[in-house]
């Protein structure tokens, strides 16, 4: 796990790329919720601090109808389309239940 010095780090980059982005806050308040179930399943070692807070921007902010694409998030953060992707998959798989994945909106799809 992470120390508790990176985990804020780590915060600390979700709100700076959140604010570069023009994202409201409730992709925000998404992001550290998401951030936190991260934490709590220590899907976080041997991750890069840009790479995790990117990928988690990418889906709370698609979650949250805000479409970015992660060329966006690349540069914002400086981490690589397929390390966003490739973190983003281990978050979904991991994280979200299928009945998360499943409810909401009709239309959503992911």
């Amino acid at each position: 796990m992470k120390s508790e010095k990176d985990i804020e780090e780590i915060r600390n980059l979700i709100r700076k790329y959140i604010n570069e982005l023009e994202l409201d806050e409730k992709t925000y308040q998404d992001s550290i919720k998401m951030l936190n179930k991260a934490i709590s399943k220590k899907l976080l070692k041997n991750r890069r601090k840009n790479v995790v807070a990117a990928s988690i921007i990418y889906i709370s902010a698609l979650l949250n109808d805000s479409k970015k694409t992660q060329r966006q998030m690349e540069d914002v953060s400086g981490a690589s389309p397929p390390g966003i992707r490739g973190f983003y998959r281990v978050l979904f798989e991991k994280i979200f239940t299928r009945k998360e994945k499943c409810e909401g909106n009709n239309e959503r799809r992911y």
